[in-house]
């Protein structure tokens, strides 16, 4: 049975293909992860600054896509979820989506917007907080994400 992302990304191969009118399966994993960052990842980080889901649930299964998506772009069934994002130089979605988070919070700091005076929405910590800091660093390496 197909699955969507392998259908979706199939169907770009046949709109990409110069050669052939009809489908062609691929077996480039850079090709694959190339259509699978532009054309799959892309809609699913599409505004995550105003939709990102919070609950461990709702991210896990969008994980489960990227987790889904990593075996087809290599070909590999067997391995674990980190070996293969690590041999496609990809991070997990969750940190993906962290990413995003701050890259919009830096460019909103660094060229606010006209409409909204964004350093009234956030505030720095002025007193050190390691010791919860090191309860989110533990918390982030004992996620099932990338086991």
């Amino acid at each position: 049975m197909v699955k969507p992302h392998q259908l979706y990304m199939l169907v770009c191969l046949q709109i990409t293909s110069p050669r052939s009118p009809k489908c062609v399966s691929s077996n480039n994993p850079n090709l694959r992860k190339g259509l699978y960052i532009s054309l799959v990842r892309s809609k699913l980080t599409y505004c995550s600054q105003l939709w990102r889901p919070r609950l461990m649930k709702d991210i896990i299964r969008l994980e489960n896509v990227q987790r889904q998506a990593s075996k087809f772009m290599l070909s590999d069934f067997s391995s674990n979820y980190t070996a293969r994002l690590i041999s496609l130089h990809i991070l997990p979605l969750m940190y993906w989506l962290e990413l995003q988070d701050i890259m919009f919070l830096i460019k909103c700091l660094k060229d606010p917007p006209d409409n909204i005076e964004i350093t009234s929405h956030i505030s720095f910590a002025s007193s050190a907080t390691r010791a919860s800091s090191t309860q989110f660093q533990s918390f982030l390496y004992c996620t099932p994400l990338l086991l």
